[in-house]
């Protein structure tokens, strides 16, 4: 079976900078991830984790099969 879809669209409310909401017009499954770097990186872990989303988010930079929406 083949799956035809034209757009999806999808809006991310995003207040005081906190994701408060994710909304979609598809029925289609979607998966959201936020990588948060707005991290205060004041301890060793916090560090760590900010590490971990760069290196998170440069892999998907350079990845064929991911692409820029916005």
């Amino acid at each position: 079976m083949t799956l035809k879809i034209d757009t999806i669209n999808i809006v991310v409310d995003v207040h005081e900078g906190m994701v408060k909401g994710v909304y979609t017009d598809s029925d289609y499954p979607i998966n959201v991830e936020v990588l948060d770097r707005d991290i205060n990186a004041s301890s060793a872990d916090d560090e760590d984790e900010l590490n971990r989303i760069e290196n998170e988010l440069d892999a998907i930079h350079t990845s064929p099969t991911w692409r820029t929406l916005w």
